[in-house]
């Protein structure tokens, strides 16, 4: 692949799109790469987490490349590929963990949301500036299941970013991290997570997201659901040997 990178070092993913040059902006070919790395982490097995980062300390990403000169036929599809770029779009069950340095703007906001967990710099600068653009950001109306009304509604008209410590205490970012620092801090929280029981980490996060268009009871119900499925897994009886024995548990996905 020309933009992204893919490698896979034990249970971990990495994903890296590769555009400093032009501050990690997202063309037509880097967002069919992406959309392909999402899908090749899905089917494969041997990798349980994924962490997406960025080359260069500038910017995560500033979104769409909007120098990029496209034909009309070029233009079409475009608004579904974007889609695409996301990992919740691929329905994966698996963990995805998020790199963020400098400047994450427009669809880069986008694609951190769209990851499980995220860890960013102190420098870092989250902003939605596409109503400088005319145009409405695709993600506009999910904002409120990660920022408080009001606070959605600054960053959306406003187009002003927000500031890393700021993101933090709203609970949008999970940890923050010195520059330098910032893969290193998202792989040892990939690590932490990749030391539990591979399936119920996806069942669990699936009953997370689930639960979010459910009530109490549905959500209730499928926990219960899971239970007794994952109860009568070898996984089940090895967590509870080895937590008898004092020592880490050797997990099959059986």
């Amino acid at each position: 692949m020309k933009y992204i990178e893919y490698s896979c070092d034990g249970k971990i993913a990495s994903i890296t799109i590769n555009r400093p040059d032009r501050l990690n902006a997202l063309n037509r070919e880097s967002l069919s790469e992406l959309s392909q790395c999402w899908e090749k982490f899905k089917e494969d097995p041997s990798a349980w987490c994924a962490l997406l980062s960025s080359k260069g300390d500038h910017a995560f990403s500033v979104g769409m490349d909007v120098k990029e000169d496209l034909s009309e036929k070029e233009r079409e599809g475009l608004f579904d590929l974007t889609l695409e770029v996301s990992p919740r779009y691929h329905a994966i069950n698996k963990p995805t963990l998020c790199a963020i340095k400098g400047y994450c703007l427009g669809l880069g906001w986008w694609l951190a949301m769209e990851c499980d967990l995220r860890i960013a710099s102190h420098d870092a600068k989250f902003g939605i500036p596409e109503t400088r653009l005319n145009i409405p950001p695709i993600f506009g109306g999910l904002l409120t299941q990660h920022l408080p009304p009001a606070i959605a509604l600054e960053v959306l008209l406003s187009g002003e970013p927000l500031e890393s410590r700021r993101a933090y205490e709203m609970g949008f970012v999970n940890r923050l991290a010195g520059t330098p620092e910032v893969e290193k801090e998202a792989m040892k929280l990939a690590q932490r997570i990749c030391q539990n029981a591979p399936v119920s980490v996806r069942r669990t996060k699936e009953l997370y997201y689930q639960s979010l268009e459910m009530n109490r009871n549905g959500s209730v119900f499928l926990a219960k659901f899971i239970h007794k499925e994952l109860e009568r897994m070898d996984d089940t009886k090895e967590a509870q040997q080895a937590f008898r024995e004092k020592r880490q548990p050797n997990w099959t996905g059986r």
